[in-house]
């Protein structure tokens, strides 16, 4: 399987080494820009499922007059997104939702996931840590 998507004007490929449960661990703003931009149901029909921390979901619902924390909480409450509490990661430089995704990161085969990091920060520190990381 091979799938194509762009972020920041670039197409990314990922490629047959994923397998067919290729699943999104997405960080905080990864999530809002996604749900703001309407292409939810786009990431739902590529991808085996979204997963995000106890952290991430807070943050990104916590403005709950706004549609896309709305959007996000249903996703959620619905099961179409997945929330796994975990600890964050230790580091000065990073939010606490990428901090939390990297450590989701660290738990699971690299072969079922794909991190979302919009930070490049935290995909510099994902790297270092061997874990494949993909901006929005």
């Amino acid at each position: 399987m091979y799938v194509f998507y762009i972020a920041l004007n670039t197409i990314y490929v990922v490629d047959g080494n994923y397998g067919g449960a290729l699943r999104l661990k997405m960080d905080t703003s990864s999530l809002i820009y996604v749900a703001k931009a309407g292409i939810m149901d786009l990431i739902f029909r590529l991808f085996d499922g979204v997963i995000v921390s106890d952290a991430v979901a807070s943050e990104a619902t916590k403005r709950r007059g706004k549609p896309d924390a709305q959007y996000i909480s249903k996703l959620i409450s619905d099961g179409k997104i997945k929330v796994i509490k975990t600890k964050p990661i230790e580091s000065t430089s990073l939010g606490l939702g990428e901090r939390t995704i990297i450590s989701l990161a660290l738990k699971e085969n690299p072969k079922e996931y794909l991190p979302v990091l919009d930070d490049r920060r935290a995909r510099v520190l994902a790297s270092a840590l061997g874990i494949d990381s993909v901006p929005l």
